[in-house]
């Protein structure tokens, strides 16, 4: 969600055709450090379905680390 400033991630592990999919929410900044391993990137290149390693701060939900595949 641009507008909103935020990531919806399902959790590793859930199945497409689990009724109750894991997902976890975290917000995005400016800190936020978006990466494929080779260059940096924008939070407008985040697209549905891509495939991403997050870590984030559990008591604010915040991303730090967005690893894209």
């Amino acid at each position: 969600d641009e507008a909103g400033k935020t990531v919806t991630i399902k959790l590793y592990g859930e199945t497409d055709s689990a009724a109750t999919d894991k997902t976890l929410k975290a917000s995005v900044d400016a800190t936020t450090d978006i990466t494929d391993g080779e260059q940096d990137r924008d939070f407008k290149s985040l697209s549905v379905g891509t495939e991403v390693e997050v870590e984030y701060d559990p008591a604010t939900n915040k991303a730090t680390y967005i690893f894209v595949y």
